[in-house]
């Protein structure tokens, strides 16, 4: 069987055993012979009692039914890993799904569709991330993918970003997005271009800070950019903040997954969201550790992935264009750093044809303390 005739048989049985334990039906019908009895305490009639006995029979198969389908249930889940371990282990797909390797193309549908399914529910899973957000304790956002994930952040004292860069990412442009892009990227100073297009590097030559974005690069014929990024692009977020709101705000450009920059074990709230989602569940094993080393005790570690276990992102992974995880190599991750889960939570899409939004929420061992009273406030005066 595929991976996903493996998942959507799985997903059967668990609505089946869902609906086939009858504790509660057998219980009321048991309650309302007995309530026979009571009416009528001078009656020998077996019937009520013959009736109750056959209820607790019919209980107790119902109940050895819903242990054979768990059963059945964890055998089809051990197959699931067998074959997952099959497809999703080779040295290509890890290559394929390295977040040191990998280029993104920006104007892929499917990837916008998936940000605004993501977008959309955000107001929601930003309300989760908020409640582990305190003024009293530092925060950090790891490559937030857009403003709304620093906003929901906006409380924590300092507030800590971080963009990951490495020497052989690209990022690569088909349509007027890389127009857009360099834009944005030249209005702020935020990168310095390698172009590999030569027409792209006549756009250049002939703009001085901004390319209007209605520029239509039909005119160039067919051409495929592909620029390294060198600085950080997460200062064009901050810029809709008021100014004394920016100068608080630590960012750290990372290279090459070094955090050893950043205060260690001290943030209350690390969350790593749209990053997992795309990468190997080698490289969210590292991630679990470096954030391990970055929270104090009783943080929190929120995070998104791709749950396989549903059938849309089963079939993505099984085509090889998203990387496979699942809830319970999730679980088991979390037991191994000897974290707590905490929460849990899919959001499914109405378009059965995309995967669900998925994420967890996970606390280190401890408690949460601080000293700090109030926050700092005051202005540095230079001589």
């Amino acid at each position: 069987m595929t991976l996903l005739e493996l998942v959507n048989l799985r997903i059967d049985l668990l609505n089946i055993g869902e609906s086939i334990l009858l504790t509660n039906e057998v219980n009321e019908r048991i309650h309302l012979m007995n309530s026979i009895k009571l009416r009528n305490p001078t009656s020998n009639h077996p019937t009520p009692n013959k009736l109750i006995n056959e209820l607790l029979e019919i209980n107790d198969k119902s109940k050895l039914m819903l242990d054979d389908i768990t059963a059945q249930i964890s055998q089809i889940e051990s197959e699931i890993e067998t074959l997952a371990n099959e497809l999703f282990s080779g040295q290509a797909y890890l290559d394929q799904f390295d977040s040191e390797k990998i280029t993104i193309e920006v104007t892929d549908k499917n990837y916008r569709k998936i940000k605004r399914l993501i977008n959309a529910n955000f107001s929601y899973i930003s309300s989760r991330i908020q409640r582990y957000c305190d003024w009293k304790f530092p925060g950090l956002i790891m490559n937030p993918p857009n403003l709304k994930k620093i906003d929901s952040m906006v409380v924590s004292d300092p507030l800590y970003i971080t963009n990951s860069m490495w020497p052989n990412n690209t990022i690569r442009f088909r349509d007027s997005s890389a127009i857009e892009y360099i834009a944005t990227c030249q209005k702020y100073n935020l990168w310095w271009p390698e172009v590999v297009a030569s027409e792209l590097n006549d756009i250049l030559k002939n703009t001085s800070e901004y390319i209007p974005m209605s520029y239509k690069p039909e005119s160039y014929g067919r051409f495929l950019s592909t620029m390294k990024l060198l600085e950080d692009p997460v200062y064009k977020m901050l810029s809709v903040y008021p100014e004394e709101y920016r100068r608080r705000v630590r960012v750290y450009p990372i290279l090459c997954k070094d955090y050893s920059m950043l205060p260690q074990n001290q943030f209350s709230v690390v969350v790593l969201w749209d990053w997992f989602n795309y990468t190997s569940f080698r490289e969210i094993r590292e991630y679990f550790s470096i954030v391990k080393s970055l929270l104090r005790p009783g943080g929190v570690f929120v995070f998104s992935y791709n749950n396989c276990d549903v059938p849309a992102a089963a079939l993505w992974a099984q085509e090889k264009r998203i990387p496979y995880t699942n809830p319970r190599m999730i679980k088991s991750l979390i037991s191994e750093m000897r974290m707590e889960l905490v929460h849990m939570e899919d959001i499914m899409p109405k378009n059965s044809n995309y995967p669900a939004v998925s994420w967890a929420e996970v606390r280190m061992p401890g408690e949460l303390t601080t000293v700090k009273a109030h926050q700092a406030m005051g202005a540095i005066n230079r001589k």
